[in-house]
């Protein structure tokens, strides 16, 4: 049996393939299972896939459980993460992150509470995302 991230990845996207055809494309279990795969490419650092299919799940996520939903704001956060994290992120990409990551923290605040993980997480990068900002932005 294959070990490591790769393999990771193949069972986030098994897993994903088969919630999608159990439940449907907007089912709660199948966008979780969409986030976790996102979130594994991420974390690999595999942004050229992760941003675009974040984008498409979190469209999906937004009509089927709404823009306040926990599940929704983390695949934001996720998203906004991404458009940070790799190397030649340009200012255009910060700007949207700041813009997310605001949204983000404004909602969970509101919705949580300003102790929730997803508040406290949204804040703490909002803060790098706002600095990487001001430095793109002065150089």
């Amino acid at each position: 049996m294959a070990h490591g991230p790769g393999a990771a990845k193949e069972i986030e996207r098994s897993l994903y393939a088969q919630t999608k055809a159990a439940y449907g494309i907007e089912a709660h279990e199948t966008l979780i299972n969409a986030h976790n795969l996102a979130s594994s490419l991420a974390s690999m650092e595999l942004y050229a896939e992760a941003k675009p299919f974040l984008r498409k799940i979190i469209s999906r996520a937004r009509r089927s459980l709404g823009d306040e939903h926990d599940t929704t704001l983390d695949m934001r956060y996720t998203y906004a993460r991404a458009l940070l994290s790799y190397d030649d992120a340009s200012e255009s990409d910060f700007r949207e992150a700041v813009t997310i990551l605001e949204d983000i923290e404004r909602r969970s605040r509101r919705v949580f509470g300003p102790d929730h993980p997803i508040a406290k997480r949204s804040k703490e990068m909002l803060q790098i995302a706002r600095e990487g900002l001001a430095e793109l932005s002065d150089g």
